[in-house]
């Protein structure tokens, strides 16, 4: 962090090499958003050439994992969650975990880095760009889990073969005999739901099954929007005779919608989820899922951020197979 005569450089010093004024340079270390995007990449440039970086809070790094997580009542994400902590435990390193939302990140991330943790784990949210530069620039390892969005040059991911479990979700659906459809989606700008619906139509085509765009709803992965959307899907002059639901949550959703429209599961609808979450097993009758596998997923998180710090990383994008849980939610097409 010093200039060509030895010297310490400050944000003056930096400013006057881009040139713009310190409080520009200020903004841009701090993560505000009232920056072009062209004058942004001129300060990163010359604060990557120089080795700059604001003075931290704690120059030292901390045996911590900082965990960001946008729902902590996200049952699939507190499972991660649990499987971060215990890794983290047999590995000596203490977690911290911060809720964050689009209005907060920016401070949330700007605490995260004056803490200076080991890594940071982005779980389920799309970060901002800059706020993975800032993370890039402090040269804090960080893992993003449920990708949403593009990442960062330098970013790790952990996620889960998505396109392939819907893949199988509607082969094991087709095998049934099943030709009418419905699909309760998850947030639009989820990768891993984009996948999942992907891969389902795609064991449709090639089984020359078309899905008419009306029995596609939108869903968000909570609750509440997937039983406005089974009740959309039960209320179409024909109704799809199996739904699939991206995740365990709307699936359980799906069953109170056909209760009210008096049908049995599976006798008259067939019900898959994404999960296997509590209380999936304990149904009546129990759900029929994609089995995703939360411990592995945190435990390449944790390991791939103290390899990031001893320089050992090998895969900075992994990918781990998901397995279908066969349950009594489906059963043959009735029609």
């Amino acid at each position: 962090m010093a200039d060509a005569s030895g010297k310490a450089m400050r944000v003056e010093d930096l400013a006057r090499l881009v040139g713009v004024s310190p409080s520009t340079v200020s903004k841009v270390i701090n993560g505000r958003h009232d920056v072009s995007d062209e004058t942004r990449e001129r300060v990163e440039k010359a604060m990557n050439e120089f080795g700059y970086s604001k003075k931290l809070v704690s120059t030292k790094v901390t045996q911590t994992i900082e965990i960001l997580v946008p729902h902590l009542q996200e049952i699939a994400g507190n499972r991660v969650v649990e499987g971060v902590i215990s890794c983290a435990e047999a590995n000596n390193v203490n977690i911290g975990i911060t809720q964050v939302n689009k209005k907060t990140s920016t401070a949330v991330m700007s605490k995260v880095l004056d803490r200076n943790p080991l890594g940071v784990i982005i779980l389920l949210y799309r970060p901002l760009k800059q706020e993975q530069r800032l993370l890039e620039i402090r040269r804090i390892p960080h893992v993003i889990i449920g990708q949403i969005g593009e990442l960062d040059s330098r970013a790790m991911s952990v996620s889960v073969d998505n396109w392939t479990a819907g893949l199988t979700v509607g082969q094991h659906l087709l095998a049934l005999g099943h030709k009418r459809f419905g699909v309760i989606s998850g947030p639009s700008e989820s990768q891993a739901a984009s996948a999942r619906f992907s891969g389902f139509e795609t064991a449709l085509k090639a089984a020359k099954v078309d899905i008419d765009p009306s029995y596609i709803r939108p869903g968000n992965y909570q609750p509440e929007a997937g039983y406005l959307a089974a009740n959309q899907l039960l209320e179409l002059p024909e109704p799809p005779t199996a739904i699939f639901a991206l995740n365990d949550a709307t699936a359980l959703s799906t069953y109170r919608a056909a209760q009210e429209h008096g049908l049995s599961i599976p006798k008259d609808l067939s019900v898959i989820g994404y999960d296997d979450t509590y209380p999936s097993p304990y149904l009546a009758p129990p759900l029929t899922t994609i089995r995703q596998p939360f411990e592995e997923i945190a435990k390449a998180a944790v390991q791939q951020i103290i390899a990031e710090r001893d320089n050992t990383v090998t895969n900075r994008h992994i990918i781990i197979p998901a397995r279908l849980i066969v349950r009594d939610s489906t059963a043959v097409s009735p029609r």
